[in-house]
Protein backbone atom coordinates (compact mmCIF):
# COMPACT_ATOMS: atom_id res chain seq x y z
CA UNK A 1 0.00 0.00 0.00
CA UNK A 2 2.95 2.55 0.98
CA UNK A 3 6.57 2.65 -0.86
CA UNK A 4 8.08 2.21 2.53
CA UNK A 5 11.32 1.70 0.84
CA UNK A 6 11.36 4.84 -1.37
CA UNK A 7 10.04 6.79 2.34
CA UNK A 8 13.28 5.33 3.75
CA UNK A 9 15.70 6.43 1.60
CA UNK A 10 14.24 10.29 1.27
CA UNK A 11 14.72 10.57 4.71
CA UNK A 12 17.89 9.13 4.68
CA UNK A 13 19.06 11.23 1.60
CA UNK A 14 17.69 14.51 3.82
CA UNK A 15 20.14 13.81 6.15
CA UNK A 16 23.09 13.20 3.82
CA UNK A 17 22.42 16.63 2.54
CA UNK A 18 22.36 18.24 6.06
CA UNK A 19 25.75 16.51 6.55
CA UNK A 20 27.30 17.53 3.14
CA UNK A 21 25.40 21.37 3.98
CA UNK A 22 27.66 21.48 7.29
CA UNK A 23 30.28 19.54 6.06
CA UNK A 24 30.34 16.62 8.56
CA UNK A 25 31.45 13.40 9.12
CA UNK A 26 29.34 11.35 10.95
CA UNK A 27 26.03 12.35 12.28
CA UNK A 28 25.07 10.62 15.51
CA UNK A 29 21.07 10.65 16.61
CA UNK A 30 19.62 9.94 20.15
CA UNK A 31 16.41 11.65 19.97
CA UNK A 32 14.47 8.72 19.31
CA UNK A 33 11.73 10.25 16.67
CA UNK A 34 14.92 10.89 14.62
CA UNK A 35 16.71 7.66 14.99
CA UNK A 36 13.36 5.91 13.16
CA UNK A 37 13.82 8.50 10.98
CA UNK A 38 16.88 7.28 9.87
CA UNK A 39 16.72 3.33 10.74
CA UNK A 40 13.08 3.04 10.58
CA UNK A 41 12.94 0.98 13.63
CA UNK A 42 10.05 0.58 15.79
CA UNK A 43 11.20 1.04 19.33
CA UNK A 44 9.30 0.07 22.41
CA UNK A 45 7.02 3.34 23.53
CA UNK A 46 7.73 2.80 27.36
CA UNK A 47 9.58 4.81 30.43
CA UNK A 48 11.81 2.10 30.78
CA UNK A 49 12.93 1.69 27.32
CA UNK A 50 12.21 5.25 25.31
CA UNK A 51 15.83 6.38 25.61
CA UNK A 52 17.55 3.13 24.29
CA UNK A 53 17.92 3.67 20.15
CA UNK A 54 20.63 5.82 18.83
CA UNK A 55 22.09 6.18 15.10
CA UNK A 56 25.51 7.08 13.50
CA UNK A 57 25.06 8.12 10.11
CA UNK A 58 28.28 7.60 7.99
CA UNK A 59 28.21 8.99 4.21
CA UNK A 60 28.11 6.09 1.97
CA UNK A 61 27.43 3.34 4.51
CA UNK A 62 24.59 2.05 5.78
CA UNK A 63 22.40 3.67 9.27
CA UNK A 64 24.36 2.06 12.38
CA UNK A 65 21.71 1.85 14.68
CA UNK A 66 22.84 0.99 18.77
CA UNK A 67 20.02 -0.93 20.92
CA UNK A 68 19.42 -3.72 22.93
CA UNK A 69 21.25 -6.81 22.31
CA UNK A 70 17.64 -8.19 22.69
CA UNK A 71 17.06 -6.75 19.31
CA UNK A 72 19.43 -8.98 17.31
CA UNK A 73 17.53 -11.25 15.68
CA UNK A 74 15.00 -8.88 14.75
CA UNK A 75 17.16 -6.47 13.40
CA UNK A 76 18.86 -8.97 10.96
CA UNK A 77 15.00 -10.10 9.38
CA UNK A 78 13.76 -7.33 9.69
CA UNK A 79 15.74 -4.39 8.86
CA UNK A 80 18.37 -5.13 6.83
CA UNK A 81 19.21 -2.15 5.78
CA UNK A 82 20.92 -1.00 8.72
CA UNK A 83 24.81 -1.87 10.60
CA UNK A 84 23.59 -2.97 14.11
CA UNK A 85 25.66 -2.51 17.26
CA UNK A 86 24.47 -3.84 20.41
CA UNK A 87 23.57 -2.44 23.58
CA UNK A 88 23.19 -3.95 26.90
CA UNK A 89 19.50 -5.13 26.95
CA UNK A 90 16.94 -4.60 30.27
CA UNK A 91 19.40 -1.87 31.74
CA UNK A 92 16.70 1.56 32.86
CA UNK A 93 17.32 4.87 30.68
CA UNK A 94 19.83 7.14 30.97
CA UNK A 95 22.52 3.98 32.22
CA UNK A 96 23.59 2.76 29.08
CA UNK A 97 25.19 6.10 28.41
CA UNK A 98 28.43 4.73 30.19
CA UNK A 99 28.50 1.94 27.16
CA UNK A 100 26.65 3.99 24.56
CA UNK A 101 30.13 6.89 24.33
CA UNK A 102 32.77 4.10 23.86
CA UNK A 103 30.49 1.90 21.51
CA UNK A 104 29.71 5.09 18.99
CA UNK A 105 33.47 6.23 19.42
CA UNK A 106 34.51 2.79 18.08
CA UNK A 107 31.86 3.54 15.30
CA UNK A 108 33.13 6.23 14.01
CA UNK A 109 35.55 6.96 10.94
CA UNK A 110 39.29 7.21 11.01
CA UNK A 111 40.50 10.95 10.84
CA UNK A 112 36.65 12.27 11.76
CA UNK A 113 36.94 15.96 12.01
CA UNK A 114 33.30 17.20 12.66
CA UNK A 115 30.55 15.55 14.15
CA UNK A 116 26.73 16.51 14.40
CA UNK A 117 24.72 15.45 16.40
CA UNK A 118 20.81 16.22 17.39
CA UNK A 119 20.87 16.06 21.40
CA UNK A 120 24.14 14.20 23.55
CA UNK A 121 24.24 14.20 27.20
CA UNK A 122 26.67 15.48 29.14
CA UNK A 123 28.47 11.90 29.69
CA UNK A 124 28.01 11.06 26.05
CA UNK A 125 29.31 14.93 24.84
CA UNK A 126 32.33 13.70 27.65
CA UNK A 127 33.01 10.42 26.52
CA UNK A 128 32.79 11.32 22.21
CA UNK A 129 35.10 14.48 23.39
CA UNK A 130 38.09 13.02 25.64
CA UNK A 131 38.17 10.33 23.01
CA UNK A 132 38.06 12.02 19.69
CA UNK A 133 39.91 15.53 19.38
CA UNK A 134 37.06 16.25 17.24
CA UNK A 135 34.40 19.08 16.66
CA UNK A 136 30.64 18.58 17.79
CA UNK A 137 28.17 20.65 15.75
CA UNK A 138 24.58 20.82 16.82
CA UNK A 139 22.17 19.91 13.63
CA UNK A 140 18.97 19.29 15.64
CA UNK A 141 17.42 22.29 13.80
CA UNK A 142 18.42 21.55 10.40
CA UNK A 143 17.31 17.97 11.02
CA UNK A 144 13.64 19.49 12.38
CA UNK A 145 13.75 22.16 9.22
CA UNK A 146 13.82 18.81 6.94
CA UNK A 147 11.05 16.86 8.81
CA UNK A 148 8.82 19.21 8.95
CA UNK A 149 8.04 19.40 4.83
CA UNK A 150 6.87 16.11 3.79
CA UNK A 151 7.57 14.07 0.90
CA UNK A 152 4.71 12.89 -1.09
CA UNK A 153 5.36 9.43 0.73
CA UNK A 154 4.58 11.05 3.73
CA UNK A 155 1.96 12.90 3.08
CA UNK A 156 0.12 9.09 2.25
CA UNK A 157 0.89 7.57 5.95
CA UNK A 158 -0.32 10.55 7.44
CA UNK A 159 -3.49 10.43 5.82
CA UNK A 160 -3.56 6.57 7.06
CA UNK A 161 -2.56 7.88 10.53
CA UNK A 162 -5.44 10.38 10.35
CA UNK A 163 -8.19 7.89 9.10
CA UNK A 164 -7.32 5.74 12.04
CA UNK A 165 -7.64 8.67 14.57
CA UNK A 166 -10.77 9.52 13.15
CA UNK A 167 -11.79 5.56 14.05
CA UNK A 168 -10.35 6.52 17.83
CA UNK A 169 -12.60 10.20 17.63
CA UNK A 170 -15.68 7.96 16.14
CA UNK A 171 -15.55 5.15 19.16
CA UNK A 172 -15.53 8.28 21.87
CA UNK A 173 -18.88 10.05 20.14
CA UNK A 174 -20.26 6.66 19.97
CA UNK A 175 -20.02 5.38 23.94
CA UNK A 176 -20.53 9.12 24.65
CA UNK A 177 -23.51 8.93 27.17
CA UNK A 178 -24.12 10.26 31.30
CA UNK A 179 -22.37 8.28 33.49
CA UNK A 180 -19.06 7.22 31.41
CA UNK A 181 -16.26 8.30 32.95
CA UNK A 182 -13.29 10.00 30.76
CA UNK A 183 -11.00 6.69 31.15
CA UNK A 184 -13.78 4.73 30.04
CA UNK A 185 -13.94 6.87 26.78
CA UNK A 186 -9.76 7.00 26.54
CA UNK A 187 -10.17 3.20 26.98
CA UNK A 188 -12.66 2.73 23.68
CA UNK A 189 -10.76 5.55 21.61
CA UNK A 190 -7.25 3.32 22.42
CA UNK A 191 -9.05 -0.11 21.62
CA UNK A 192 -10.62 0.82 18.63
CA UNK A 193 -7.35 2.33 17.06
CA UNK A 194 -5.21 -0.56 17.49
CA UNK A 195 -7.76 -3.11 16.26
CA UNK A 196 -7.88 -0.78 13.17
CA UNK A 197 -4.48 -1.32 12.47
CA UNK A 198 -2.90 1.74 14.18
CA UNK A 199 0.76 1.12 15.55
CA UNK A 200 -0.12 2.92 18.93
CA UNK A 201 -1.67 6.24 20.04
CA UNK A 202 -0.09 9.09 19.13
CA UNK A 203 -0.32 9.87 22.35
CA UNK A 204 -2.41 8.94 25.93
CA UNK A 205 -5.68 10.57 24.67
CA UNK A 206 -6.35 13.66 26.84
CA UNK A 207 -10.78 13.32 27.61
CA UNK A 208 -11.75 16.57 29.80
CA UNK A 209 -15.42 16.99 30.80
CA UNK A 210 -16.68 19.68 32.56
CA UNK A 211 -15.12 21.55 35.30
CA UNK A 212 -11.63 19.47 33.82
CA UNK A 213 -12.53 21.33 30.35
CA UNK A 214 -12.74 24.85 31.92
CA UNK A 215 -9.01 24.08 33.50
CA UNK A 216 -7.69 22.20 30.38
CA UNK A 217 -6.68 18.77 32.54
CA UNK A 218 -4.24 17.17 30.41
CA UNK A 219 -4.99 13.58 31.47
CA UNK A 220 -8.19 11.59 31.61
CA UNK A 221 -9.88 10.74 34.79
CA UNK A 222 -12.75 9.12 36.48
CA UNK A 223 -14.82 11.43 36.29
CA UNK A 224 -18.27 10.45 35.60
CA UNK A 225 -20.20 12.96 32.52
CA UNK A 226 -23.20 14.33 33.24
CA UNK A 227 -25.69 15.69 30.79
CA UNK A 228 -24.66 19.54 29.56
CA UNK A 229 -21.13 18.77 29.76
CA UNK A 230 -18.69 20.31 27.02
CA UNK A 231 -15.94 16.96 26.57
CA UNK A 232 -12.78 18.08 24.70
CA UNK A 233 -11.47 15.39 23.34
CA UNK A 234 -7.59 15.08 22.09
CA UNK A 235 -5.88 12.04 20.65
CA UNK A 236 -4.10 10.43 17.50
CA UNK A 237 -3.40 7.47 16.44
CA UNK A 238 0.69 6.24 15.14
CA UNK A 239 0.88 4.53 11.83
CA UNK A 240 4.43 3.60 10.52
CA UNK A 241 6.10 5.94 13.07
CA UNK A 242 4.07 8.93 12.24
CA UNK A 243 1.38 10.84 14.49
CA UNK A 244 -1.84 12.24 13.26
CA UNK A 245 -3.57 13.88 16.44
CA UNK A 246 -6.23 16.45 16.84
CA UNK A 247 -9.01 17.70 18.81
CA UNK A 248 -13.23 18.01 19.23
CA UNK A 249 -15.34 19.96 21.72
CA UNK A 250 -18.64 17.22 22.19
CA UNK A 251 -21.08 18.45 24.23
CA UNK A 252 -23.86 15.58 25.94
CA UNK A 253 -27.52 16.55 25.89
CA UNK A 254 -28.25 19.76 25.59
CA UNK A 255 -26.04 22.35 25.82
CA UNK A 256 -26.45 25.75 27.84
CA UNK A 257 -27.02 29.14 25.83
CA UNK A 258 -23.10 30.41 27.27
CA UNK A 259 -21.57 27.44 26.03
CA UNK A 260 -22.79 27.54 22.64
CA UNK A 261 -21.98 31.60 21.99
CA UNK A 262 -18.34 30.67 23.74
CA UNK A 263 -17.98 27.78 21.32
CA UNK A 264 -19.31 30.50 18.42
CA UNK A 265 -16.53 32.51 19.26
CA UNK A 266 -13.95 29.87 18.94
CA UNK A 267 -14.94 28.27 15.92
CA UNK A 268 -15.30 32.11 14.62
CA UNK A 269 -11.97 32.37 15.84
CA UNK A 270 -10.82 28.71 13.95
CA UNK A 271 -12.00 29.62 11.13
CA UNK A 272 -10.44 33.11 10.67
CA UNK A 273 -6.49 31.26 11.72
CA UNK A 274 -7.76 28.65 8.85
CA UNK A 275 -8.58 31.22 5.82
CA UNK A 276 -4.82 32.53 5.98
CA UNK A 277 -3.14 29.56 5.66
CA UNK A 278 -0.94 29.41 2.53
CA UNK A 279 2.77 28.77 1.78
CA UNK A 280 4.60 32.54 2.73
CA UNK A 281 2.25 32.92 5.67
CA UNK A 282 4.00 33.54 9.05
CA UNK A 283 2.67 31.36 11.84
CA UNK A 284 2.55 34.25 14.04
CA UNK A 285 -0.48 36.04 11.56
CA UNK A 286 -2.02 32.73 12.34
CA UNK A 287 -2.27 33.29 16.12
CA UNK A 288 -2.63 36.99 16.29
CA UNK A 289 -5.64 36.48 13.78
CA UNK A 290 -7.39 33.36 16.11
CA UNK A 291 -6.67 35.46 19.18
CA UNK A 292 -7.55 38.59 18.32
CA UNK A 293 -11.43 37.47 17.74
CA UNK A 294 -11.23 35.96 21.16
CA UNK A 295 -10.34 38.61 22.58
CA UNK A 296 -12.59 41.01 21.00
CA UNK A 297 -15.33 38.71 22.21
CA UNK A 298 -14.07 39.08 25.43
CA UNK A 299 -13.10 35.63 26.60
CA UNK A 300 -9.70 35.08 28.13
CA UNK A 301 -6.82 34.02 25.95
CA UNK A 302 -5.71 30.93 25.93
CA UNK A 303 -2.52 29.35 27.95
CA UNK A 304 -0.88 27.70 25.12
CA UNK A 305 0.18 27.98 21.49
CA UNK A 306 -1.84 27.98 18.63
CA UNK A 307 -0.42 24.85 16.94
CA UNK A 308 2.36 23.21 15.83
CA UNK A 309 4.01 20.70 13.00
CA UNK A 310 3.26 17.52 13.08
CA UNK A 311 4.99 14.02 11.65
CA UNK A 312 7.35 11.62 13.60
CA UNK A 313 6.47 13.39 16.77
CA UNK A 314 3.81 14.58 18.23
CA UNK A 315 4.49 18.36 18.69
CA UNK A 316 7.31 19.29 15.21
CA UNK A 317 8.43 22.40 13.48
CA UNK A 318 6.62 24.88 13.58
CA UNK A 319 5.71 26.08 16.68
CA UNK A 320 3.06 28.51 16.13
CA UNK A 321 2.43 30.79 18.78
CA UNK A 322 2.82 34.87 18.57
CA UNK A 323 6.89 35.12 18.49
CA UNK A 324 7.69 32.81 15.64
CA UNK A 325 8.05 34.45 12.21
CA UNK A 326 8.70 30.82 11.09
CA UNK A 327 7.26 30.95 7.13
CA UNK A 328 4.31 27.89 6.15
CA UNK A 329 5.79 25.84 2.86
CA UNK A 330 4.17 24.29 0.62
CA UNK A 331 4.21 19.87 2.33
CA UNK A 332 4.57 21.29 5.72
CA UNK A 333 1.21 19.74 8.00
CA UNK A 334 0.54 21.56 11.11
CA UNK A 335 -2.13 21.60 14.13
CA UNK A 336 -3.95 24.36 14.58
CA UNK A 337 -5.55 24.04 18.05
CA UNK A 338 -7.06 27.17 19.92
CA UNK A 339 -9.54 26.59 23.04
CA UNK A 340 -11.34 28.84 25.44
CA UNK A 341 -11.54 27.71 29.05
CA UNK A 342 -14.25 29.56 31.40
CA UNK A 343 -14.39 27.93 34.96
CA UNK A 344 -18.16 26.96 35.74
CA UNK A 345 -18.80 27.02 32.10
CA UNK A 346 -16.64 24.52 30.62
CA UNK A 347 -13.59 24.63 27.79
CA UNK A 348 -14.39 24.07 23.92
CA UNK A 349 -11.08 23.61 22.04
CA UNK A 350 -10.77 22.70 18.23
CA UNK A 351 -7.83 21.11 16.48
CA UNK A 352 -7.42 19.73 12.77
CA UNK A 353 -4.62 18.45 10.59
CA UNK A 354 -4.00 20.38 8.37
CA UNK A 355 -1.27 20.21 4.89
CA UNK A 356 -0.09 23.33 3.39
CA UNK A 357 -0.73 23.13 -0.30
CA UNK A 358 1.03 25.34 -3.63
CA UNK A 359 -2.18 27.96 -3.16
CA UNK A 360 -3.70 27.42 0.20
CA UNK A 361 -4.39 24.26 2.37
CA UNK A 362 -6.31 20.76 2.86
CA UNK A 363 -7.96 19.46 6.00
CA UNK A 364 -6.82 15.88 6.39
CA UNK A 365 -9.04 14.95 9.26
CA UNK A 366 -12.50 14.91 8.05
CA UNK A 367 -14.18 14.22 11.79
CA UNK A 368 -17.00 16.52 11.37
CA UNK A 369 -17.64 19.56 14.10
CA UNK A 370 -20.67 19.38 17.05
CA UNK A 371 -23.78 20.69 15.27
CA UNK A 372 -25.60 21.36 18.69
CA UNK A 373 -22.82 23.79 19.41
CA UNK A 374 -22.59 25.36 15.93
CA UNK A 375 -26.28 25.65 16.07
Amino acid sequence: MFNVKALRDKRLKNLYEIMEKMDLDALILTILENVRYATDIRPIHSIFHINNYFSVIIPDEKPILLSSEADRDFVKHRLPWVRWSPLPSFVPSGTVLSTLAERVTALLPDMVRRIGYDSLSFELWKGISEAIGADLISVQNEILKKRAVKCEEEIDVMERATQLAEIGMEAVRENLKPGITESELAAEAIHAMKKAGAEAESHMPAIRSGENAAILQRVDSCRRIVPGDSVIVDLGARYLGYSAEYCRTMVVGRPSPRLKEMYRVLFKAYSAGLEIIRPGTKVCEIDRAIRKVIEDAGYPDYPHATGHGIGMANAEYPTIDRASEVPLEEGMIICVEPGIYVPGIGGVKEEDIILVTETGYRTLSKTPYEERLIR
